[in-house]
């Protein structure tokens, strides 16, 4: 059982590959927990925007947001509080 698959809750899954996401929100709901699979590439502004419209749209909210894809250039980024503008976003996602 993966980690996703123990989640007691709610998660919308995104990622650019429609039939591994479809497969790990089977697992997901299989074990009991509720998943929206949205296929996506975020590195588009407009699609990112489009992803959290989905999740609000059938959850009603977004509490956390987790990104495990992409590259990270070297260093950390310049603002301590690692807020970063859209152009680094799409740099990160293109990957």
């Amino acid at each position: 059982m993966s980690m996703f698959e123990k989640l007691d809750g709610t998660v919308a899954l995104v990622a650019r590959r429609a039939d591994r996401l479809e497969k790990l929100a089977q697992q997901i709901r299989a074990a009991g927990g509720t998943a929206l699979p949205i296929e996506a590439d975020i590195s588009s502004a407009q699609e990112a925007a489009r992803v959290v419209a989905s999740t609000v749209a059938a959850f009603g909210r977004l509490d956390t947001l987790v990104n495990a894809a992409g590259v990270m250039p070297n260093g950390p980024p310049s603002n301590p509080r690692w807020r970063i503008g859209i152009r680094w976003w799409t740099s990160i996602c293109a990957a």
